[in-house]
């Protein structure tokens, strides 16, 4: 199997029965099938090795290994020896650990030595690939450390490109939400094999996608180094619709392309990415909507005017950054009140709410922004045009309309509103959070008898009109309409 890339379906359950159901279920995509033995209660394997299937990695990782298994050094030994033993095509065998006192004696089962670190990716990975090459010349290699950051996934790559040259067999990704895009490219930067579950109670690993999201979503198969990618920058980004929207529409409309989840904590660690990638477009979201705007080489009239952009595209080599969070937060609250002459209250001084608050006084409304910063209130007021006052001024906030431009409330970063709703007076509350759908905010709105209106209506709206900049194509709106329904919240009180 030297030279393929091969998709490996992970199999994960505590009876065997359950086990020899999940490896014979395998479907027709996969390659290989890893048996994870640590969560096993039998020890007799001989039901499993028996069954006529796709071929098989066996491994049984302890809990100080990162895997399961419960017992003495000595009996998960047993497993493996006794995996080897009834003819396994692979078995996974972790490097620098008792392990290896296996290698020589694996008969006819492959090994693959395997290096996993959570701690970060090492500096020194070179050298380890280095040592692990030395210590089994014939076996597969298996390095998968956590990334610390997204320029973790380029050490990888070239890793990856070191071990293409020297004619060896490398498994190389990262862990973690970070991480994600090298397992995503794997099979394109050469990797021997990639994983992923069936469903996510067999997940294995931090940042592991399913087997369904990496075949059918981000269809790995087909990507090459060379394939153009475009994908959302953000942090977190793990709740962002953002990778099924348009991996949908780029397989709906014919598109070549990836659209990928680029986490980075600053934009500096990933300006190496959009350096040495083929990146053709990003939807930027929270937190860098800003601080992306410096590094684009053009601004259209509305990024340059509210200092943000949730849009870039490169043009000969050029950024050229775009913002259509203004023109899709009004068309989203057009569509439950006129705007013209209404007071509207946006919790926030990012991008995102200077962005809203320049589309609402264009549209005739009477925009106030409300900010723990007074200095950066002040300056996003001035690029709107409109007013600022003191953060403790929201939650006595009178007016029509109160918005929600800040990540409070988000998925994996609070579940709290950003105000308490006890002495706000408006008819209608409007968070531009959209996962979750319902956010704390809203609750709280629509308890004390505002009508409410989520963030995916904007998100939709917004959308729209970026993937015209990103795709070079008209937007598929009734697809995008069906993805994003179920995250719809508006309603009366």
């Amino acid at each position: 199997m030297r030279g393929q890339a091969l998709l490996i379906l992970v199999a994960l359950a505590d009876t065997l029965e359950n086990l020899v159901r999940d490896y014979l279920a395998a479907p027709a995509s996969v390659d290989l099938v890893e048996l994870r033995l640590d969560s096993l209660k039998e020890t007799d394997l001989r039901p499993l090795f028996e069954a006529k299937g796709k071929p098989r990695i066996a491994t049984c990782r302890s809990r100080a290994q990162g895997g399961f298994f419960g017992g003495n050094e000595e009996q998960r030994q047993q497993v493996l020896r006794q995996a080897i033993t009834l003819s396994v095509e692979f078995v996974d065998l972790e490097f620098e650990s008792d392990d290896e006192k296996i290698l020589g004696q694996t008969l006819t089962s492959r090994p693959i030595l395997s290096y996993h670190h959570r701690g970060g990716t090492p500096l020194d990975l070179e050298s380890i690939y280095g040592r692990m090459a030395s210590r089994a010349p014939s076996a597969i290699l298996k390095l998968i450390p956590f990334a610390d950051a997204c320029t973790d996934n380029l050490r990888v790559r070239d890793l990856l490109r070191q071990a293409r040259t020297e004619g060896r067999d490398l498994i190389a990704f990262c862990m973690g939400d970070r991480g994600k895009v090298s397992r995503i490219l794997a099979r394109a930067w050469g990797s021997w094999g990639v994983y992923a579950p069936a469903k996510s109670e067999a997940t294995t690993a931090p940042g592991q996608l399913l087997l369904s999201e990496l075949v059918d979503l981000f269809r790995e198969k087909v990507l090459q180094e060379t394939t153009p990618l475009t994908g959302v920058l953000g942090h977190p980004v793990s709740g962002s619709l953002s990778p099924l929207l348009y991996n949908r529409a780029y397989q709906s409309l014919g598109i070549e392309g990836c659209f990928l989840p680029f986490d980075a904590e600053v934009v500096a660690e990933f300006l190496p990415l959009l350096s040495e990638l083929p990146i053709t477009g990003l939807a930027v979201t929270h937190p860098h909507k800003e601080s992306l705007a410096s590094h684009c080489d053009e601004l259209d009239p509305t990024a340059a005017a509210v200092g943000a952009v949730n849009t870039v595209v490169r043009r000969w080599n050029r950024l050229v950054g775009y913002n259509t969070d203004g023109e899709g937060a009004v068309r989203a609250l057009s569509r439950v009140m006129d705007l013209q002459g209404v007071r509207a209250g946006i919790l926030g001084t990012g991008g995102a709410a200077t962005a809203v608050a320049l589309g609402l006084k264009l549209s005739g409304a009477k925009a106030t922004l409300f900010g723990r910063n007074p200095q950066r209130a002040d300056v996003a007021a001035r690029r709107a045009g409109c007013v600022a006052e003191a953060w403790e001024g929201a939650s006595r906030f009178h007016g029509d309309v109160l918005i929600n431009a800040t990540p409070v409330g988000m998925a994996h970063i609070s579940a709290e509103s950003p105000v308490s709703w006890s002495q706000v007076h408006a008819e209608v509350a409007f968070d531009l959070v959209y996962n979750p759908p319902l956010t704390p905010f809203l609750q709280e709105a629509r308890n004390a008898g505002a009508r409410i209106l989520g963030g995916a209506a904007m998100f939709l709206e917004q959308a729209v009109s970026q993937f015209e900049f990103l795709a070079g194509r008209e937007a598929p709106r009734e697809l995008f309409e069906e993805i994003v329904s179920p995250y719809v919240v508006r309603g009366e009180a």
